[in-house]
């Protein structure tokens, strides 16, 4: 036990920092993300895959609603939290086992603990799961050289390999398959590793056939997500090209390269000092393969207009690299001063931008402290134009305020009209968010034909009477086709990106609007499954 807590102590309290920090630090007065709203309600479809994301978000959503409950914040936010408390741990041990003591450790766990990181952890979204398989495969290839060039080192010890070396490469083909049902976006990585490995010594890899058993291996745990794509008419391709239309299309390569340098300001010189000594230094040439795949990856996504977020899993690797060799490099003589300024500089730097980091004040006082990073572009959404806060931001708000005026309208209904209501959404976020605390208001299920509801929509539903929420002004043509068209309310929180969506009591549609309505719902269900 003492051996464990002098070689992993400071990793474990720096996890449990991170965990502790994700979970409890953002303001009560921000709900969870639209996109969490949807990943949520997958666990109530479970699948081998959904339009937007491999299938594990909805696992995990299935098994946060049967062992912690279906519709507590906590209960979803929990998995960013322990993703990233795992991934400080990892980044921790990878330090470790390049002969790093604890200030190497502080360092590589502070890249975690700090900078964008914070933001992408307290949100149930798929880029924590990706972050953290990355991180795991990095630490098995790291393994992979150690044993293959008899590297056997492990903090300041020499040690026996635990696996012999084709061992961590079956285990990177078991990465991959998990990150495969994770985040497609782990392809990014691997083209990055693929490429390190070309142009390095580590190229000997393709030589030994364990690689293509792990490649094997890989393909086998992704096989039930591959099969339902083909099953779906892939549309992931379909997800991808309405995303490169809607936004990254508009992305521009000069301010990608600009915001890898912002998302992790205060750790700037910890992940950049790591990259420096891949790619120049005798002594870090076995694992030279990590600081061009850092360079594939960021090519990459420049070249495909990549989101600056998706470059996030190729770090980790760097923060532990980054802070063994700060440390090897400051350890005798005048540089050892230097030590205090390079924990306290970064702590500095990450307090002056934790307003974009995480919403840990009520949503008036972020506006005023986000207002001085409008400069940088920071408060611009996908409409190009500033706001008053981050669009993450904005959309963790008016989600219970759309519910609770969803409810007044249905309950102030008759019960046998009640009865005939079909709750019609526009957008995937509307839809989530009523099933989401629905049930505490007394709502029936709601619907919607954007995202993966398409799939989930009933075939054919009664719809006598419709509650749509809208994010638009229903025509004249089109509510001339219901017997009554009333206004009931909309959203007003003048902070939420939700703010004006509307919520109309429409009745007694006439033949060509059901009609139309039943078009629409199976042309897009066509779309999207195969004939048998």
């Amino acid at each position: 036990m003492k051996l464990f807590l002098r070689q992993y102590g400071l990793i474990v309290f720096l996890s449990l920092v991170k965990f502790f920090i994700t979970l409890f630090l953002p303001n009560p007065a921000f709900e969870l993300h639209r996109d969490e709203y949807l990943y949520w309600d997958q666990g109530a479809h479970l699948a081998w895959g959904y339009m937007e994301v491999p299938p594990i978000l909805g696992f995990l959503s299935y098994i946060s609603r049967i062992f912690l409950s279906a519709d507590s914040i906590w209960a979803v936010r929990i998995w960013g939290a322990l993703f990233g408390a795992l991934t400080v741990f990892m980044v921790g041990k990878m330090a470790l086992k390049l002969r790093g003591g604890l200030f190497a450790q502080a360092l590589a766990g502070g890249g975690i603990l700090l900078g964008a990181y914070l933001r992408i952890h307290i949100l149930f979204q798929a880029n924590a799961l990706d972050i953290l398989v990355c991180t795991l495969i990095c630490y098995e290839m790291i393994r992979y050289i150690q044993v293959s060039d008899k590297i056997y080192v492990d903090g300041g010890g020499i040690n026996q390999p635990s696996w012999p070396a084709r061992y961590y490469l079956l285990s990177i083909g078991l990465l991959t398959g998990l990150g495969v049902l994770g985040k497609y976006s782990v392809g990014f990585f691997l083209f990055g590793l693929f490429l390190g490995a070309l142009l390095t010594l580590q190229r000997r890899i393709f030589r030994d056939p364990y690689f293509y058993g792990a490649i094997l291996i890989a393909v086998c745990v992704a096989a039930p997500n591959l099969w339902w794509q083909y099953a779906h008419r892939f549309p992931v391709f379909h997800h991808f090209s309405e995303l490169y239309d809607s936004q990254l299309g508009r992305l521009s390569p000069l301010v990608f390269l600009m915001n890898q340098v912002l998302l992790l300001f205060p750790v700037l010189i910890i992940w950049v000092s790591g990259l420096i000594w891949l790619l120049f230094s005798k002594t870090a040439s076995p694992y030279r393969i990590f600081g061009f795949a850092y360079l594939g990856v960021i090519g990459l996504l420049v070249a495909l207009h990549g989101k600056d977020y998706y470059a996030l899993s190729a770090y980790p690797v760097l923060f532990a690299f980054g802070g063994v060799y700060l440390e090897k490099t400051t350890t005798y003589g005048w540089r050892s001063w230097l030590r205090p300024a390079m924990i306290v500089v970064p702590l500095v730097l990450a307090w002056f931008i934790l307003p974009l980091a995480i919403p840990y004040r009520s949503p008036e006082k972020m506006t005023e402290a986000c207002r001085n990073f409008k400069s940088l572009g920071l408060l611009k959404w996908e409409d190009d134009k500033d706001h008053a806060l981050p669009q993450d931001y904005a959309d963790m708000l008016g989600w219970e305020e759309l519910t609770q005026k969803v409810a007044k309208a249905y309950n102030s209904c008759s019960p046998d009209v009640k009865r005939r209501i079909y709750i019609h959404c526009d957008n995937y976020g509307q839809v989530g968010a009523l099933n989401f605390y629905g049930k505490k208001y007394g709502l029936p299920e709601a619907h919607s034909l954007n995202s993966s509801y398409i799939l989930w929509a009933p075939v054919h539903p009664s719809v006598e009477n419709i509650l749509l929420i809208s994010d638009h002004q229903l025509s004249a043509a089109k509510s001339a086709h219901f017997k009554s068209c009333i206004y009931t309310d909309s959203i007003v929180n003048p902070l939420a990106r939700e703010k004006g969506t509307r919520i109309i009591f429409l009745s007694s549609p006439d033949s060509a609007a059901t009609a139309s309505f039943y078009a629409e719902g199976d042309s897009l269900k066509r779309l999207f499954t195969r004939d048998k």
